[in-house]
């Protein structure tokens, strides 16, 4: 595969990444908009995309393993950008819904297949450096999120950063089908009754997370009804060899510490502006540039990690893991500078968390593994999210010293 190839397909997965988080986080300051224009949509229109994608990954990095990632990739992107297309003009409430629905699926395809497109088209003294680029990518667009779709939303309107969205999609979808990355089809068919039932299961996670703060009658339901789903699938497996990530103890490790790194992130990018505005009376806008420098340093840990040695990953993110921990415990919240440095270091994490588990499973699971990885560290975002509703990040960053004990002793043995 050509240099100008491998250059197409990081552009591809790179832009595709910043879309699906973007999408994520942009139309937090226009959902009152949203609200008063459709009635209904304001509560389901980023709960609706966020269960759609989180419930889909672990299906969509298998889909890629057995039909080929390019193509998963290609159609993930079209998914996206044609369902953003529609949401700039849907014209009520559920139309709104459904296709943010379909976009969540689309990036579901999008992130873990293009982290597992990108471990088969670069050679592997350059693999964890392409894959540290699109997730610097993906966290700049993660933290920039609030401050484009407020500036998109009150220069123009809400359907603006949808448009945005579909354009950025759109581009990656043609950079990704003339890259001409090599598929890496495995012959083993799909096991559509799992896949159905964990993503079912997946589905009733995240909704169990987003619901977390109103815990009632309804949340049990839905908790009974994944804890049953999953019970069922492990006694359909009954006998069947135990799936060989499950087996992986540096995979675990890896995607574990990625979670509680990811729950850290999220609960900074939604606590940090929210104190910005409460206790230094900043605007929805001034807190969104006051986190550009945070956002900058997120940007730079992803192509920096990309030159760890990944057999040194599991040491890096445990001094990561110590470092944010530190300074989220013992630091003011609205202290930029200590807020920086937190974010480098677990922008460091997350990064060194894809790109190590990925190092340390068969290329033929790559998009598997990517997909479960993705699956749970988005999930524990939103819980990290829950968690700091309060204002305080000690939470997470107590999550975060747990993780570098964890890892120390493992590094230890």
């Amino acid at each position: 595969m050509s240099d100008v190839r491998r250059c197409r397909a990081l552009a591809a997965v790179s832009a595709g990444a910043g879309c699906v988080q973007l999408d994520a986080l942009a139309l937090n300051p226009a959902l009152p908009e949203i609200g008063r224009e459709l009635v209904g949509a304001q509560s389901w229109v980023v709960t609706a995309y966020l269960l759609a994608a989180g419930a889909s990954m672990p299906a969509a990095g298998r889909a890629g393993d057995c039909f080929g990632r390019r193509n998963a990739l290609v159609t993930g992107l079209l998914l996206f950008g044609l369902a953003a297309l529609g949401c700039a003009w849907a014209p009520s409430s559920p139309a709104l819904i459904a296709l943010r629905v379909a976009q969540g699926a689309g990036a579901a395809l999008i992130m873990p297949v293009g982290v597992s497109l990108l471990s088969t088209a670069f050679p592997v003294h350059a693999r964890s450096r392409a894959i540290g680029v699109a997730l610097g990518t993906a966290g700049l667009a993660t933290a920039v999120g609030p401050l484009v779709g407020g500036t998109l939303a009150h220069a123009l309107s809400w359907r603006a950063i949808f448009a945005a969205s579909a354009a950025l999609a759109l581009l990656a979808a043609l950079l990704a089908a003339t890259s001409r990355a090599e598929q890496a089809r495995r012959a083993t068919p799909m096991d559509w009754p799992g896949l159905v039932t964990v993503t079912a299961a997946c589905a009733g996670a995240a909704l169990l997370v987003d619901r977390l703060p109103e815990f009632g009658p309804e949340s049990a339901l839905v908790l009974g009804g994944t804890v049953l789903l999953l019970l069922g699938f492990a006694r359909a497996r009954r006998g069947a060899p135990r799936p060989a990530l499950l087996g992986n103890a540096r995979y675990l490790a890896l995607t574990g510490a990625g979670a509680v790194s990811n729950a850290a992130t999220v609960g900074v990018l939604v606590t940090v502006p929210a104190v910005l505005q409460a206790e230094r009376g900043m605007s929805a806008i001034g807190a969104g540039v006051a986190l550009l420098l945070p956002a900058v340093l997120m940007a730079c840990a992803g192509p920096l990690a990309g030159r760890v040695d990944l057999a040194r990953a599991e040491r890096v993110m445990a001094v990561c893991a110590v470092a944010a921990g530190l300074v989220l415990v013992l630091l003011d919240p609205a202290d930029l500078v200590a807020v920086s440095l937190a974010g480098f270091a677990l922008g460091v994490a997350n990064a060194l968390a894809l790109a190590g588990s990925q190092a340390v499973v068969e290329e033929e699971r790559a998009g598997q593994a990517a997909g479960i990885s993705k699956a749970v560290i988005t999930l524990a975002g939103g819980f990290g999210a829950v968690l700091t509703e309060s204002g305080s990040l000690v939470g997470v960053g107590a999550g975060c010293l747990v993780v570098a004990v964890v890892l120390g002793v493992r590094c230890a043995r």
